[in-house]
């Protein structure tokens, strides 16, 4: 432990003895060639004498290359759940710091054995010989020794291959901080696997990757993992809680002019916000001299007055979809029910403009306005607390702000993709620059491309560059086990504080 914070250094090692095995099929090759070699002075039957000789070695070999395989995947499942394992024992010495080391060595255990069932039951037999556990005040090591038993190599005295995994971490008091920023846009709603839609896949994983952390820090401090949500799609939605706020400029003004939209033309506020002019739109600071503009469910034209329905387009390719509102940060372990439901409560519809997402993941992992939730930067920089952006999108920018001809900045109704993927490049790059009072990154970008063609290079580049910690890909059908990779990223980030 540096400063009181958890780092990892994991030493993995095992020993699965291919050469033993080899030796006795070799020795057994001897055989068969010296009594096939008796049998080559009749040349009648020649063909079938050593096509018997044979068989059997071809038996073994193919078994053995079999067995050996199986030994080699069942060692790394078994690296994998020792990991899993030693992370939750780090969290629950964490969390009951008077935990004896015969309760953390048995915790460890129950865990392995739970981890073991989960991962490797199906794939072999393992016979564990020993689990130890050795601590100080900063470092837990773990090492499993044990045997893979073989199927094939039995019958020439190869019964099992030995294993020997082992796992090592500091622990401290690290927090980490995750903005899911998640695309929600029409293109989303298309089908995907059988009768499933994208968006579906999307809250399957959502999901899995809530549950997957909430398990793996259930004996934790509840604020070790905390995750907010941020869906968008042309816009963001604030909350129509956010009203009142003073760093929101909700047109028009006047609660009876509102009104008055709403009843006689259905022109409302569904908790939408624009954006705010360049170069404020890229950045989290200066609110009160520059709030952030809301949008109405159809957009107003440049320069028009927010209280008459004539300055409204209400025709329906226009409409201004609004996402759900952004779920602030929330215990993944306290309140996994929670950002659960807020997951399942997704939907499709509008376009594509990345940077509404980007700039509001940063927002919510900030402890200024517009949301508080956020560790302060003093506690960033004594916990060493991790801020980690999580952007998925399943395509290319299709909107940017209007540049004041035909609809105004906040007004997200222009199709000039290229300046889309500007100010995306801008807010990553932003995101890169190191936060003062923390001495981090402002915060890290993980970023997810669903489904996207082969063909879509420019997409593709703009999500690698923006991603400081990692980018991933995801076909139809295989979002689950890439959100279950990030969970695994977010453990290891965690234990590497």
């Amino acid at each position: 432990m540096r400063n009181g914070t958890p780092e990892t250094r994991r030493a993995r090692a095992g020993c699965v003895r291919p050469g033993f095995a080899r030796s006795k099929i070799t020795r057994l090759l001897k055989v068969f060639r010296r009594r096939g070699s008796r049998a080559l002075g009749d040349e009648r039957g020649v063909v079938a004498i050593m096509a018997a000789a044979s068989l059997p070695v071809l038996v073994l070999v193919v078994g053995g290359a079999s067995d050996y395989a199986r030994a080699l995947n069942a060692k790394t499942k078994m690296q994998t759940a020792l990991d899993a394992a030693l992370l939750a024992t780090a969290s629950h010495r964490m969390a009951r710091p008077e935990t004896t080391s015969d309760e953390l060595s048995d915790f460890l255990r129950r865990r392995l054995k739970g981890e073991y069932e989960r991962r490797l039951q199906k794939i072999a037999t393992v016979d564990v010989d020993r689990i130890t556990l050795t601590m100080d005040d900063k470092t837990l090591k773990a090492e499993v020794k044990g045997k893979i038993r073989n199927s094939f190599l039995g019958i020439i005295g190869i019964s099992s291959f030995d294993m020997r995994v082992q796992a090592a971490t500091q622990t401290g008091h690290a927090r980490l901080e995750v903005a899911l920023v998640l695309d929600v846009s029409g293109s989303m709603g298309k089908q995907g696997i059988s009768e499933q839609t994208k968006i579906d896949e999307l809250k399957n994983a959502a999901r899995e990757f809530v549950r997957t952390l909430h398990d793996r820090f259930a004996d934790a401090d509840p604020n070790m993992i905390r995750i907010a949500l941020v869906p968008f799609s042309q816009y963001v939605n604030v909350g129509l809680d956010k009203k009142d706020s003073y760093w929101l400029d909700l047109q028009p003004a006047d609660p009876k002019q509102r009104t008055k939209l709403n009843e006689e033309a259905k022109i409302r506020w569904k908790g939408c916000v624009g954006s705010r002019e360049y170069p404020f739109n890229l950045y989290d600071a200066k609110y009160t001299l520059h709030p952030i503009p809301t949008v109405m469910n159809y957009p107003r034209k440049a320069d028009a007055p927010a209280e008459d329905p004539e300055s409204y387009v209400r025709e329906k390719e226009y409409y201004n979809f609004c996402p759900p509102a952004i779920t602030p940060l929330t215990s993944a372990i306290a309140n996994a029910p929670d950002l659960e439901k807020a997951i399942d409560g997704l939907g499709a519809g509008g376009w594509t403009y990345i940077p509404a997402g980007l700039i509001w993941g940063w927002r919510v992992l900030t402890p200024n306005a517009p949301f508080r939730e956020a560790a302060s930067d003093l506690d960033v920089k004594a916990q060493n607390i991790r801020r980690i952006i999580i952007l998925m999108t399943d395509g290319a920018n299709t909107r940017a702000p209007g540049d004041g001809t035909d609809w105004p900045h906040n007004e997200h109704q222009s199709d000039d993709a290229i300046l889309a993927d500007k100010y995306t490049r801008e807010i990553c790059d932003n995101l890169r620059k190191k936060n003062v009072v923390t001495d981090r990154t402002r915060a890290e970008v993980i970023s997810v491309a669903f489904n996207i063609g082969y063909d879509q290079t420019r997409i593709r580049t703009l999500l690698r560059d923006c991603a400081s910690a990692g980018m991933y890909e995801a076909k139809i059908g295989e979002l689950k086990d890439v959100f279950k990779q990030i969970a695994d990223q977010i453990s290891d980030l965690y234990l590497s504080n």
